[in-house]
């Protein structure tokens, strides 16, 4: 599968955005965190945050805008359940989509396969907020979590990653889950969307 937008990967969410539809996204989880089995949040009480709409909205339309770039490439293909492409009919086929692939990402105003966005300090801030609302609406769904970090830890680990550090430990609240053979990211991401943020400056 190639563009996957799992988005659950080394860099999270935007590095979320940019992800979504540029290959090799899904994340190798790296990180082996405690499950927390004393948090409950009764799922009856818990509502999901407005954000979550709005951004699964602003993912399904950049997906599209994606397939209608590709097709009009020439291409006879639609993403995937995660966003991805592949396999194709043939090489041609598949020839025909790396070449068209980064056109498109640019044309969407979105990073070319592989570029991985700056990132800082506030951005990551705003982006352990989406994590935090994530873990709560996995535990409102009844999927288990792991112990989340401090925000300084989190914040501080995800930019030792961007300085090369790629040993870094970064916490991301569906790895407990997807400890669980029976369970698969797309469940998780259409119980409880991950952020798609194309502009840290709108948040």
């Amino acid at each position: 599968m190639v563009g996957d937008s799992s988005g659950l990967r080394s860099r999270q969410s935007n590095r979320v955005a940019s992800a979504l539809l540029t290959a090799g996204a899904l994340l190798v989880l790296t990180t082996a965190c405690a499950v927390n089995e004393n948090v409950t949040t009764d799922t009856l009480d818990w509502q999901p945050p407005a954000w979550m709409a709005v951004h699964q909205a602003r993912r399904e339309e950049r997906i599209a805008q994606m397939d209608a770039c590709l097709q009009a490439a020439g291409l006879n293909i639609e993403a995937d359940a995660q966003g991805g492409y592949g396999p194709f009919a043939s090489v041609e086929e598949g020839e025909l989509f790396m070449r068209s692939f980064d056109g498109c990402l640019v044309a969407l105003g979105l990073p070319e396969a592989g570029a991985e966005p700056s990132v800082n300090a506030y951005q990551l801030q705003l982006e352990f907020a989406f994590m935090l609302d994530l873990q709560d609406c996995l535990m409102a769904h009844g999927y288990p979590v792991s112990v989340s970090p401090s925000e300084d830890h989190w914040v501080e680990a995800n930019l030792r990653f961007a300085d090369g550090d790629f040993g870094a430990n970064i916490w991301h609240p569906f790895e407990a889950a997807l400890t669980d053979a029976t369970v698969d990211i797309v469940e998780l991401e259409t119980v409880c969307p991950q952020p798609f943020v194309l502009s840290w400056d709108d948040e």
